[in-house]
């Protein structure tokens, strides 16, 4: 997938150049808490109908557990749906 900067400006993509190239590896979720921010972020305020990122992104259906994450915080993505995010995350 790609990156953007915090402004929305996108991050430049760069190859790996083969083997024994250097690489960085991108760990999307550190912890509960940083995961359950993520997605109170990507499911408000994309201009989409229910507010939440698109849908009709090319390859996003694939991403199964990330759709599934975006539906549960459409449900129940505030406070009191703490014990609902925390046993999905498990």
């Amino acid at each position: 997938h790609g990156f953007v900067r915090d402004g929305g400006m996108t991050l430049y993509t760069l190859l790996c150049k083969g083997p024994g190239a250097p690489v960085v590896l991108h760990y999307a979720n550190c912890g509960f808490q940083e995961w359950r921010k993520k997605y109170q972020i990507l499911c408000k305020g994309h201009g989409t109908e229910d507010g939440a990122f698109s849908l009709s992104r090319e390859g996003i259906s694939e991403l199964r557990s990330h759709v599934a994450a975006r539906q549960l915080f459409l449900r129940c993505g505030g406070e009191d749906g703490e014990a609902e995010q925390r046993e999905f995350y498990r």
